[in-house]
């Protein structure tokens, strides 16, 4: 119940940013239904404190590289290696603080 909680927010700016015309952070343009899908996905793996989860971070970096945004992914898959799923839901929050 805790996941799904700190997942909202994250899910509310994805979806918000789904509104938008501009798909673009800084100078790097992504397909947001690619990124809401892995998204979704690694809300379901933290869910389950599945370390698999690592993978769709690391996919989900393919996605925005170049941005600030990759880096605090670095931070998620830190927390992610280190057992600490909560940090790792934390961590997220910020994610979507820099995709709106």
């Amino acid at each position: 119940l805790k996941v799904n909680s700190a997942l909202l927010p994250v899910m509310a700016g994805l979806n918000a940013m789904d509104e938008t015309d501009d798909d673009v952070i800084g100078s790097v343009a992504f397909d947001l239904s690619i990124v809401k899908s892995l998204v979704s996905k690694l809300k379901e793996l933290l869910e389950e404190d599945d370390t698999d989860a690592a993978d769709i971070v690391e996919e989900l970096k393919k996605h925005v590289k170049g941005t600030k945004v990759e880096s605090v992914l670095d931070q998620v898959e830190e927390s992610i290696s280190q057992y600490d799923f909560e940090g790792a839901l934390s961590h997220m929050e910020t994610v979507i603080n820099d995709l709106t």
